[in-house]
């Protein structure tokens, strides 16, 4: 089940750029890993319906026992846009992601510096990519997220 992991993100590139995303963006992940694959993220514009709504087990870890989940919309399917191969302009290696975390387990703001790996043949980067009005954010396929936030790299 796809949902909203934070909201108000900002990005901190190992250039030194960052790229901090418009008010009314939230950062997308699916924990079941069913409609987006286990190590991407995306960011764009949605809207909360305020229609309560059930959520996987993994979701409820997430956002704490307690909480309300509410329905969202987006413009686009997020599944696809997490799986499109071409359309997307790469932005850099990201160094540190910001963001603010709903929910009753543990809101407030966050952010994680992700781990700068090299291995033998190849480069484990963790990549922010823009596609129009969207972000795109693919992490090394040995990444954790889970209802701590973003874990490793």
């Amino acid at each position: 089940m796809i949902h909203v992991m934070g909201h108000h993100v900002a990005f901190e590139l190992r250039d030194g750029q960052e790229v901090i995303l418009p008010v009314g963006y939230g950062l997308f992940y699916d924990a079941d890993a069913e409609d987006m694959p286990r190590c991407v993220v995306v960011a764009g514009a949605y809207r909360q319906t305020g229609r309560p709504m059930e959520v996987t087990r993994n979701v409820e870890k997430f956002f704490g026992e307690e909480y309300t989940a509410r329905a969202g919309k987006t413009s686009v399917d997020l599944g696809a846009l997490a799986r499109r191969q071409g359309g997307w302009r790469e932005l850099g290696d990201v160094a540190k992601v910001f963001y603010i975390r709903g929910g009753k387990r543990a809101p407030g703001p966050y952010h994680h510096d992700f781990k700068d790996r090299q291995f033998w043949v190849f480069s484990a980067k963790t990549t922010l990519e823009q596609s129009g009005r969207w972000y795109r954010l693919t992490l090394p396929g040995t990444c954790v997220i889970n209802d701590r936030g973003f874990v490793a790299p």
